[in-house]
């Protein structure tokens, strides 16, 4: 596989990369690094690379693949507010990929732990428990 190491000029690209998020930002359009990828022809796979920091040598790189991951999530926020389409989509995207969901849902949940079997009430129990609240 042919190395992309230092093939691009970062500065050039990230002033690319700050007028692509414009146009979306005006337009009403998600930001993603697909559509980044389309517009520079840089690979979709080396974008994500240098999101997930696997070019150590330059934070430069790092910096534009987590710009589009970040306003990602800000383009597909400001969808809600504009009311142009329906939310139900835009929020299971949001909720997939950033973790958006009812506010404290998520977050209640992983502070429990799951019981053991001896822990678990038998239903007999269960029911006497009840009938003595009662």
């Amino acid at each position: 596989m042919d190395s992309t190491y230092n093939q691009y000029n970062y500065d050039l690209v990230n002033s690319i990369c700050d007028y692509y998020i414009y146009l979306c930002m005006m337009y009403d359009k998600e930001v993603s690094a697909i559509g980044f990828s389309l517009l520079t022809g840089i690979d979709r796979y080396t974008i994500a690379t240098w999101r997930d920091g696997g070019n150590k040598l330059s934070t430069k790189s790092s910096d534009i693949g987590k710009k589009i991951y970040d306003y990602r999530e800000e383009s597909l926020s400001n969808k809600l507010v504009t009311g142009k389409q329906n939310p139900v989509g835009v929020l299971g995207v949001l909720n997939r990929h950033y973790a958006w969901n009812l506010p404290g849902v998520s977050k209640e949940r992983t502070s429990e732990r799951a019981l053991t079997a001896a822990e678990l009430p038998k239903l007999g129990e269960v029911k006497r428990i009840e009938s003595e609240k009662d």
